[in-house]
Parts: C-alpha cells; structure tokens; sequence
C-alpha cells in the first residue's frame, strides 16, 4: 500500500470499518469493514485508540447534522445535492444516502486522483460497485476542489477530514472556493478541537467575515481513558474535536 496516502483517511476508514471494544462489537460502516477485509494494509497500525474514538465520535456528529438538514429540506419539499471534498474512503453514499434517496438529487465526491484509484480499485467490482457507480467522481489536486452552482436545489457540502489535509490558510481557501462557487450552500466542516493553540481562527465572527453563517457549533473536550476499579482499560479517551454547520450568507 501506498504509505503517500493521507493518514486521516486512513485512520478514519479503520475507526468506521473495525468492530469497537467493549459492548458494542459492530462496525459503523460495512463498506469500511469489507475494504479492510480486503485490503488490509490500510490499516495504520499504531495509532492511538483514541484516535479511532474521536474520528467515531466527530462521524456520529457528522450524520445526525446531515440527516437534520435532509428532514429540513423534506419538509420543505428542497432538493439536496451532496459534494464530499476530500472523503478518502467515506461510504456515506451507502451508509446513509439511501434512506433519504427522496431529498438527495445526486452525491458527489472530489478527491485527490492518486486516492481514488485506490478507492475504485476496491470498490468497481464489489458487492457495492451499483451504488458506487451513481456517486459522480472529480479527480483534482486539494487547491482546486470546489463545487458546481446547482440550481435546482441546494448544495451540501462536507468537509469532514480536511483539518487533517491542509493547513489553516488551505482550508480557508477551500471555504472561501464554496462561497464563491454555489449561491444556496450548507457547508458542514470539521475543525481543529476546543484547545487548539489557535482555535480562534474558526471563531464564529471569523465565519461571518468570510461570508458563512454559522448554525451549530458543536465542541468536545478531550477525555482520558476509563480504567475499572480492578484495572483494566474500560474505553480510550478522546481528542478534542468540533464541527461546524454554516449555510450560505448573501
């Protein structure tokens, strides 16, 4: 396996797609699961277990702001359009997309080529290559990625792994592309977490400035693994993480 490809995505197919410890034994997505059964040297042996329990966590966040925003748009009878940039091996195209196939009009992802070859290769003939086959796919360089105007509804965009692919200015840019690019937006992004040397960078005001109107900002502290009385590990800590939810402003 090419070690060139980013540690997040990573990271984040082994947190979705490996049973968790304890109680809960599932995996969160079974295309994540089934890709790491067949490749398995994505996986990046030695990461932190909290690494895997926060990447867990920021997903679950992730979702429930997609799926509120579908209900939403449902009630008001608003098409939806969904652009992942940068989704590295996301499968919210199974996932999740099928049970709100009436509100979303397309899904799209744009990524870097070199990880969707990867992808591709895994997927075009697996038990998941027909609703691979409906995600439109754009090969570009990180600088580049943006989205189409689409006016026939409007556009969501995820930008749930990029804190972890670009720097601070990169990522910036990449909000600023969306603004440009697409008059009715909803931009769901996950941000450096609450303890950042520089979290003030994704203060709600610095949002507004650059022409977003922030909806929810959700925030979680770090935690330190629990132990049992007797000594054993219970669960891993987590890092700190926040996701922001911002549509649009005029």
């Amino acid at each position: 396996m090419d070690n060139r490809l980013p540690l997040i995505t990573r990271l984040t197919l082994s947190a979705l797609g490996e049973a968790r410890s304890g109680r809960v034994r599932a995996a969160t997505d079974p295309v994540a699961a089934w890709m790491l059964k067949q490749q398995a040297d994505l996986h990046p042996y030695g990461a932190a277990q909290a690494a895997f329990t926060t990447i867990r966590a920021r997903t679950a966040v992730v979702d429930r702001m997609l799926t509120e925003v579908a209900l939403v748009a449902r009630d008001q009878n608003e098409p939806l359009h969904l652009w992942s940039l940068g989704p590295g091996f996301d499968a919210r195209w199974f996932r999740l997309v099928p049970r709100l196939a009436d509100v979303f009009r397309s899904v799209r992802e744009v990524e870097e080529p070199s990880l969707f070859s990867v992808k591709n290769a895994l997927l075009e003939n697996s038990p998941y290559a027909e609703a691979w086959a409906k995600v439109v796919r754009r090969a570009l360089p990180p600088a580049s990625w943006t989205i189409d105007n689409r006016r026939d509804g409007r556009s969501v965009v995820l930008m749930e792994g990029l804190a972890g692919r670009m720097n601070q200015d990169q990522l910036e840019a990449t909000l600023e592309r969306v603004h440009s690019a697409c008059e009715r937006s909803t931009v769901i992004v996950g941000l450096p977490g609450v303890g950042d040397d520089d979290a003030t960078r994704w203060s709600i005001t610095r949002m507004n400035h650059i022409g977003w109107k922030v909806r929810e900002d959700a925030r979680m502290g770090s935690r330190g693994r629990l132990i049992l009385a007797a000594g054993g590990k219970e669960c891993p800590g987590t890092y700190p993480l926040r996701v922001m939810r911002m549509d649009r402003r005029p």
